[in-house]
């Protein structure tokens, strides 16, 4: 079906792309413009300018739910969706919100505790993640006593005893604020991924996690973690510059309304290639088309290169033919690694699509 509806471009790009591909794909629709190839400095500019694009289809008739942004990985959506977001296009993540993961909200409430002020929602969040001899009805006991005394409560538990609090809540949640503010001290130095990591190893929050989340099929701790921590890359700079900036962004995210079943009807799709298999729509903005990042860098050294990149090489496929009318490929010149930016490739992939084919435009 999806050959039969698409354009004649559509049609013959796949063709050019993909030469072992059987040549018998037919169309019933007449040549359509063109495959848009848009070059941008970096994700934020791409952000910026999937939203100025968006802006423009709707007022060229289009409805938000004709429209699909498809990326290789989750973490190349985060950027997007706070765009979305900030500019009120409704959208929809298609099932379970990446921050609803219980493993991910740990890690992020871990981080909140990093801020000058106790976050003390955060503290009541992590308290038992994983167990550590003080329980949430005692730590509420310490609480209620900081707010009664009007002391901080980092000094209130300092303090050898407080009435009806046993020393040894006292002694643990001392223990725990003494690894926050080593965490303080490394914000000054380390990136949020590499922060996040210690953070996350200091705990022992991966065997904790092995243990009492329930098995997935797909998106357990051992994706979404790395997921996480490629989001967290996006802001460049040591954790102290970056972390009330990632936390505000995800706080935008965690706290927008989720789509109701109807709203969806007419919201534009994020979701992953993998996770757009099986849909079509009138316009696809696939984004993130770069060396590294589609073909992914794992394809890139694997021992198996020749079959690993032809496999990416299906995914592209995959995005390209989601379009029934109109497609685009969004590729940043930079993107984020570590403490820097470094420079990028656009996507081997779109080099195969015949020149003709592609109308390419760069954003200043």
């Amino acid at each position: 079906r999806a050959e039969h509806e698409q354009t004649g471009e559509h049609r013959s790009a796949k063709t050019g792309a993909r030469p072992s591909l059987p040549t018998r794909m037919w169309t019933e629709n007449q040549t359509g413009p063109p495959i848009m190839h848009v070059t941008v400095p970096n994700p934020y500019r791409q952000s910026e300018q999937v939203v100025a694009e968006l802006r423009q289809l709707q007022q060229g008739g289009f409805k938000w739910r004709d429209i699909a942004i498809l990326a290789r990985t989750r973490a190349t959506l985060f950027p997007i969706e706070n765009a979305l977001a900030r500019a009120s296009i409704p959208y929809s993540n298609h099932g379970h919100g990446f921050y609803d993961y219980q493993e991910v909200r740990h890690s992020i409430h871990y981080l909140r505790l990093i801020q000058p002020q106790t976050d003390l929602a955060a503290l009541r969040s992590i308290i038992e993640t994983p167990p550590r001899g003080v329980s949430s009805e005692m730590l509420e006991k310490v609480i209620w006593a900081s707010i009664a005394e009007k002391v901080p409560f980092e000094e209130l538990i300092k303090r050898p005893s407080v009435d009806e609090i046993p020393k040894r809540t006292l002694t643990k949640l001392r223990e725990l604020f003494v690894q926050v503010n080593r965490w303080r001290a490394l914000s000054l130095t380390e990136s949020l991924p590499n922060l996040q990591a210690t953070i996350i190893s200091d705990m022992q929050l991966q065997p904790h996690w092995s243990r009492h989340i329930q098995r997935r099929v797909q998106n357990g701790p051992d994706v979404n973690i790395p997921t996480l921590m490629d989001a967290q890359a996006y802001y460049v700079g040591t954790a102290a510059d970056t972390l009330e900036e990632f936390l505000a962004d995800v706080s935008l995210l965690i706290k927008r309304k989720r789509p109701s079943e109807e709203e969806e009807k007419n919201a534009v799709s994020c979701m992953t290639i993998h996770g757009s298999k099986g849909t079509e729509f009138r316009v696809v903005v696939l984004v993130g088309c770069e060396d590294g990042t589609i073909p992914h860098y794992n394809a890139l050294i694997a021992p198996d290169y020749v079959e690993a990149i032809k496999e990416e090489r299906r995914l592209m496929f995959v995005g390209v033919t989601r379009a029934k009318q109109l497609c685009m490929l969004m590729t940043s010149q930079s993107k984020p690694q570590g403490d820097r930016w470094i420079s990028v490739q656009p996507s081997r992939f779109i080099r195969e699509i015949p020149a003709q084919l592609l109308k390419s435009v760069t954003i200043p």
